[in-house]
């Protein structure tokens, strides 16, 4: 089961409102650390500051299998 990130709940809630402010670019690419893997993806721990500079905090989000392949991670 994947880990949750050290952050608590309402910190969370925050960087996810933060980012929905500023508006961010869903297609960019963020650098992060896979926390765990399952069958359909992989979950990766990103800062969120990567996508808007008013976003603090760490967040985990979801990579689809189709979206992954060898030598890309």
């Amino acid at each position: 089961r994947p880990r949750r990130s050290g952050g608590d709940r309402s910190a969370q809630l925050k960087t996810i409102k933060a980012l929905a402010d500023a508006g961010f670019d869903d297609e960019k690419f963020v650098e992060g650390d896979v926390v765990s893997t399952l069958d359909f993806g992989a979950f990766v721990r990103f800062d969120a500051s990567q996508l808007a500079d008013e976003a603090e905090g760490e967040l985990d989000g979801l990579v689809h299998i189709s979206a992954l392949s060898v030598g890309r991670a």
